[in-house]
């Protein structure tokens, strides 16, 4: 792995984490809508709860007293699954063409693993929301934080192990000198 061969794919990975960024710092939560269709439609069929979607707040669940809006749309997510699989990528690959070219599909690919981890982490935070912690010092919103990261940390780290091994069986079993 050559330095040289790593400064234009990370550049551009770099830039495109830098868009999902600022995307996320002027978006309305009915710009992320998008993002978080997926998880409001998993919670709904996953706990048979009816919600009803407003542009201002996001999806709202009265049964479950919750709601899915920007701050949980997991753009941050997706930013940090795309730079992760981008990682493996410049590590796996040896020339510019394919660091490049496979920039393409780990967009839509971060984007689907982080949306399904996010699904997951509304669904178990939903699910530990009626547990509380006697005599603890940690109140409902800081749970809520902590499930959340371990929940990512714990799939994100799943998936790039996951990926690490298709790339390397794809990379050895087919395109070893690109």
């Amino acid at each position: 792995m050559k330095l040289k061969d790593n400064i234009l794919p990370l550049g551009v990975a770099l830039l495109i984490v830098f868009l999902i960024k600022l995307y996320n710092q002027h978006a309305s939560t009915s710009d992320v809508q998008w993002v978080i269709a997926m998880p409001a439609w998993c919670v709904s069929l996953f706990f048979s709860a009816p919600f009803e979607y407003s542009a201002e707040v996001g999806y709202v669940f009265p049964s479950l007293n919750i709601f899915i809006e920007k701050s949980c749309s997991g753009l941050n997510l997706i930013a940090i699954t795309f730079l992760s699989f981008s990682f493996l990528i410049l590590i796996r690959f040896s020339t510019v063409k394919w660091k490049l070219l496979l920039l393409i599909p780990t967009i839509a690919i971060s984007t689907i693993v982080a949306i399904l981890i996010n699904t997951i982490r509304i669904i178990v935070s939903v699910i530990l929301a009626n547990f509380t912690l006697n005599d603890s010092a940690i109140d409902q919103h800081d749970l809520h934080h902590i499930i959340g990261q371990v929940n990512n940390l714990l799939l994100l780290s799943i998936a790039f192990l996951v990926a690490d091994y298709f790339i390397k069986k794809f990379h050895h079993g087919n395109i070893q000198k690109v």
